[in-house]
Parts: structure tokens; sequence; C-alpha cells
């Protein structure tokens, strides 16, 4: 599906240290040599659209907000601190709130002044003309392996960003698909092949490979790239592989755990440490960044264009009640439950406007117009319409499907963003029925 993309311009996970030698040459600068230098990385990944977090549960982690306040603590005035994100930070181009949540990243993005971006493998999905719309935006966004039908680039291959003593070449890559209408992903190897002419005319002190790799694939890039002296990152890694670059974990899914590597220069041998940061509730949103991310939301939402899609005519539901009839003991739990009043929720945080907040707390959510057939979660928000099936069960005409639910019902709202620690069976056993 093609989306338009409206752009309104502790515990820590310690992979250890990897020493690595890079040339045999003490590096110099101004006729000097140069020792003991220090460089902070500040990395994301996967963030997808999670810039601001719904409130749903006080276990939710991520948020730009969050983010914010732990790049800003971060830095200090002596140490020189790159801030970089790997890709996938836009929601994927088929998720129903990507119109909203596009913009809202892409405005947080340029707030929290990133040094560069990398164009991950969601963005890729995008179409090219939204793609050409990104690159207007002002980030600081690279690729060398995204190009249009013809193979033309879309975006800078690398940006060269100095920081304190280094000389840093930041190159883009996605090493999967499936791309956009109009898109296509170029091999990584030929990628890399390219720009080893600019990087040997360049010489920079150190080179950063960004991109949204799974473990093989990162040690791939490393084996393709001898320039390269950190690759950040690498998905569900749990040691150092062996290659001639430091490979660092990637943070985690919708932006729950910030990544920070730490390089240290001793003449010719850089040495690395790298460890997951948890954006959990215990760290304070940054005010300036939750009053653009939430006005940026609420604009967005005001100018949206609703899909044609809906859940089902609403004269195709009965209501809760309707069916205490047949089913009283079952009732009787989901008017116990949090289901039977789960849109006061929404009144008591003044969000009952927030449309990508709605579908979760209503029964019968169209997304055609906002609109939905009751407040609160009812039986037909897990079962589906039930007019039908009454009709068939009290008179025997009709055509009633069986209204069974199951896991995926719940899902559908639980999901690992808005309910992180949720487990079906566990769950399931406070409202079984």
């Amino acid at each position: 599906m093609q989306r338009r993309l409206a752009v309104i311009l502790g515990l820590a996970f310690c992979m250890g240290t990897a020493a690595t030698r890079f040339g045999g040459d003490e590096p110099t600068q101004a006729g000097r040599k140069v020792k003991n230098q220090f460089l902070q990385i500040l990395y994301t990944r996967d963030i997808l659209g999670n810039a601001e977090l719904c409130g749903c549960s006080p276990e939710q982690k991520g948020g730009l907000p969050r983010m914010a306040t732990v790049f800003h603590e971060r830095q200090k005035p002596n140490l020189a601190t790159l801030k970089v994100d790997c890709g996938n930070f836009l929601p994927k181009s088929d998720d129903p709130w990507a119109d909203i949540h596009g913009p809202q990243t892409i405005r947080g993005y340029q707030a929290l002044g990133y040094d560069a971006i990398n164009v991950g493998s969601v963005e890729a999905g995008y179409s090219v003309a939204e793609l050409r719309k990104l690159r207007d935006s002002g980030l600081p966004l690279v690729s060398a392996n995204i190009g249009d039908a013809a193979g033309r680039l879309l975006f800078s291959p690398w940006r060269v960003i100095t920081k304190g003593d280094f000389k840093i070449a930041c190159i883009g890559l996605s090493a999967k698909g499936p791309a956009g209408e109009g898109v296509q992903l170029l091999p990584t190897e030929e990628a890399l092949k390219r720009l080893q002419p600019l990087l040997a005319k360049e010489k920079p002190d150190l080179v950063c490979i960004l991109g949204d790799f799974t473990v093989n694939e990162a040690v791939a890039v490393a084996r393709n790239s001898r320039e390269a002296h950190v690759i950040l990152s690498a998905k569900d890694l749990k040691f150092a592989p062996s290659t001639n670059a430091f490979i660092a974990p990637a943070s985690g899914q919708y932006g729950s755990l910030i990544g920070r590597a730490d390089l240290r220069r001793n003449g010719p041998t850089f040495e690395f440490e790298a460890e997951l940061l948890p954006l959990t509730h215990a760290i304070a949103a940054d005010a300036a960044v939750l009053k653009l991310v939430k006005e940026v939301g609420e604009t967005a939402r005001r100018t949206i264009t609703l899909s044609p899609h809906r859940l089902g005519a609403l004269d195709d539901f009965a209501n809760s009640l309707a069916c205490k009839t047949c089913h009283a003991r079952e009732y009787e739990i989901w008017e116990a439950s949090r289901h039977s009043h789960a849109f006061d929720i929404l009144k008591e945080r003044e969000a009952t406007t927030r449309i990508d907040c709605v579908a979760c707390h209503v029964t019968g959510y169209r997304k055609r117009d906002a609109g939905y057939f009751a407040e609160h979660v009812g039986c037909e928000s897990c079962h589906g319409p039930g007019r039908k099936h009454i009709e068939l069960m009290t008179t025997g005409k009709g055509a009633g499907a069986p209204l069974r639910a199951g896991k995926e019902s719940c899902q559908k709202c639980h999901s690992e963003l808005n309910s992180p620690i949720f487990t079906f069976e566990y769950y399931w056993s406070k409202i079984q029925h």
C-alpha cells in the first residue's frame, strides 16, 4: 500500500571490549602524535515511527522525548559525540497511521540533531516519489545502495563529519528488501566498491557503516569493506564476531533502547565498547521535544485523509448487552474487566480525538471516517459483528458465522509496542470464558 508522507517541515547489555589494529603507522595531526583520543557514538535503530508513546502501559519503552533526554545527558563538553541512526526510523509504508507517525518522527529527528541517518529497508519500502520528498526534509540522510529504477542513487551515499580530532565517514547501507514502487536496492558489495576510491581520496580517520543488518549481513559487509572500522548495527548479536571491523549490537525495537559505542584510539589501535541503554519510564521526557511531537501529531490527525477501508457496516453490530441473554457468565466476566470501560482511559487523558488510539478502545471502529459502534472494548471487538449470529441463534434464520476469538484477536491491540509485558496465556487466565 502506498502512503503519502506529509512531511511537516543500569540495565546495559555490554559487548565487552574489542581492539582492532588498522594500518601500521601511528596517526599524526598538525605535526604531532595523537594518542588517547575518545569518541562516543550514540546510535538508534528500528524506531518505526514510535515518536510519541500512547501511554497505555507504564511499561512502554522508547519515545523521542526520552531519547532527547538521554542524548542531552550523555553529551559532555569535553567528549566528542557522534549521533547516528541505523535505519527503519519511519513507520512501515502499510502502517495505517503512517500519515501521523511519519511526520512526527521526521520533525522529532530534526530536533534531535542527528549527524547521519541511514535510509533502511523500511524506508526503501516507500515509493520513489515519497523518498524524494523525504530527501527534501532536511534530515542528514545517507544511503549508498537505494536508487531509482535506473539505478541512480536517491540519497548521498555518505557524510564526512568532524568530531573532536576525528574525521568520520558515515556510510549508509540497507541489506534487505522489498523495495517500493520505482525503487531498487543495489547489492551492498557493489555499493562498497564504488566508495573505495572516494575513501582513499578522503582519508577519514574512522569509517562507520550504518545499516539495519543481521549478524551474518554485518559480517559480510565487514569482509567486503576493509576500510570499515565500526559497523552499526547487527540484530540479535550475542558476541563480537571476529572481523576486521567492530560490529555493535542493534538498539531495541520501537526505540526501546539507545546504543552507545565508546571508541578509544591509542596510536594505531582502536578499542571499542558497546552497551544498550533502556528508555524506560524512569527517564524523564524532554519537554520541548514532547511538545513538538504532540503538536505535529495533532496537526497530522486534523489533516489526514482517511482510507475508505471499513471494519464492517455498523448495522452488523448488536452490543455486548445483547450477548448477555445466552452468555450471562461470559458477560459478567467481561463487565468486571478493564475492557468494559476502556474508553474511559482516553477520557481521563483527554485523548478521545487521537484516532490512532481510539481504535483499540472502542467496538466497531471504522478507519473510513474514524467512527465506531460503541465506546469500550465489547464482545464484538474480539468476536466480530454479532447481529447475524444473534438472528441465526434466536430465529434459525440468517447466515451467522461462528464467532470465535483467539490469541490473534488480542494481539491486534496488545502488541509489543502497546503492551510490552503482555503474554496471552497469563492475561487470558484473567478473563477466560
